[in-house]
């Protein structure tokens, strides 16, 4: 059941729903990237190498949707290295082999196919951000806790009674609030919430695919200000688990979807993917792991789960 609640939530979260009828790229990447990782926790459950390989497959199709993979072999290599049981030749190699691959991919790729315009922008479209667009990174910041936050409240709610007594959970909120104030006063305004792919009609809205007048959003705008509350309240809870994953040592297997998940944020931060035309689109790919470090002590208040869903 626990397995069901939580394909569940992804599946339902709107973000991913709209863009499973659309032409991008992130379902068939967050998809090829969930079946790697079965075959890596089989492998480490078994204790058998050749489903390392078979990750390592479908690792390297994860790469060639978008090259954001690097995260799978990087956290791989990572975790194996960090735990003494699987310190060896029989994981490491093959972990070794998709690293230089992908390393090496943008270059064969270049080789065959050309560069593109996009490919040979994006260094200068990285730095310019960096220079003179930095005012954007707390904002950007705070819509990746957002999203993500209510992306997940159907799992971190369950959790929250647990947690709420820990002093840890009202630094974290206390934190989550000020980086609210600073993104207030950079951005002047709260940020909404129900942006993005929240909406059902953004993207023939945006695409101009929609004749007549727009459809009114779905959800009403009083709504934005409860949401908000709720969202950082569910990143409160997720900051929370990831420290105690940490805290219980990256050796342990959850460890490994935290290091995917920090990679990916890393990713996410270092390429600038929160402009406010695609926060909640690029942050999707931090829904995997933090749904299994979530559900990793199982959902006990199931009903609470399925009414978030």
């Amino acid at each position: 059941s626990e397995s069901l609640i939580a394909t569940v939530v992804l599946v339902a979260n709107p973000v991913f729903f709209v863009l499973g009828f659309s032409f991008m790229t992130d379902v068939p990447f967050v998809s090829f990237a969930s079946v790697a990782f079965f075959f890596v926790t089989r492998g480490l459950s078994r204790k058998s190498p050749s489903q390392i390989y078979l990750s390592c497959i479908f690792a390297a199709c994860a790469l060639f949707i978008r090259q954001i993979a690097v995260a799978i072999p990087a956290s791989l290599l990572l975790y194996f290295l960090f735990t003494p049981s699987h310190r060896s030749w029989r994981y490491l190699l093959p972990t070794s082999g998709i690293c230089l691959l992908f390393f090496l991919s943008p270059i064969l790729i270049a080789q065959i196919f050309g560069v593109t315009s996009a490919s040979k922008s994006l260094t200068t479209w990285v730095i310019d951000f960096w220079l003179h667009r930095y005012t954007q990174a707390v904002p950007g910041l705070l819509r990746i806790f957002i999203h993500t936050g209510l992306a997940l409240f159907p799992l971190s709610m369950p959790i929250v009674t647990s947690v709420y007594r820990r002093p840890l959970f009202w630094v974290v909120v206390a934190a989550l609030s000020i980086l609210t104030a600073c993104s207030m006063l950079i951005a002047g305004e709260i940020p909404n919430v129900q942006d993005g792919m929240w909406q059902l009609n953004t993207l023939g809205r945006e695409r101009h695919l929609l004749q007549g007048s727009p459809a009114r959003d779905f959800l009403p705008p009083w709504l934005n200000p409860p949401l908000f509350v709720l969202s950082l309240f569910s990143s409160a809870v997720v900051i929370v688990k990831v420290v105690d994953v940490i805290l219980a040592g990256i050796g342990n297997p959850i460890g490994l979807f935290v290091l995917y998940g920090s990679i990916q944020f890393a990713l996410i931060m270092v390429l600038w993917f929160f402009g406010p035309w695609g926060s909640d689109r690029y942050s999707m790919v931090l829904f995997p792991p933090m749904i299994i470090i979530l559900t990793n002590s199982q959902i006990k208040a199931k009903v609470v789960a399925l009414a978030g869903i």
